[in-house]
């Protein structure tokens, strides 16, 4: 259910380039990385803290969202603690939704054009010397 509502909010806000896995084994097999992962965090296969860490040994600069019903302090703590970049509860209001992954994009994007722009200062001290 969760997934039809978040694939109809993606819809309505015509964000398009998007992938769904119901097996987390096959997401984290899938040879693409993403730069924003939603991940429900109860999962019949593994947990969502699990997947947090696996997807961070493979792409240490991607989004990545939880999602859950649970309402447990210490589970968002340690959720967010694991690797997860927000935690956002079930049911979730669309408006609070989109915004949230526009907030954590504004970031990411932020640290990208800053890593950039930290590689091309490196490359011109090095012309340089």
């Amino acid at each position: 259910v969760v997934l039809k509502v978040i694939q109809r909010i993606f819809e309505i806000h015509e964000i398009t380039n998007v992938e769904y896995f119901q097996d987390s084994n096959k997401l984290l097999n899938f040879q693409k990385t993403f730069d924003v992962y939603l991940i429900d965090y109860v999962l019949e296969e593994s947990t969502g803290e699990q997947i947090v860490r696996a997807i961070r040994l493979k792409n240490k600069n991607s989004i990545i969202i939880i999602i859950s019903a649970i309402q447990n302090s210490k589970t968002i703590s340690n959720i967010l603690s694991s690797g997860a970049d927000d935690y956002i509860t079930k049911p979730f209001n669309m408006d609070i939704f989109m915004a949230r992954i526009k907030a954590n994009a504004r970031i990411y994007f932020l640290i990208k054009e800053l890593e950039e722009k930290n590689q091309r200062l490196k490359e011109l001290m090095n012309s340089n010397n």
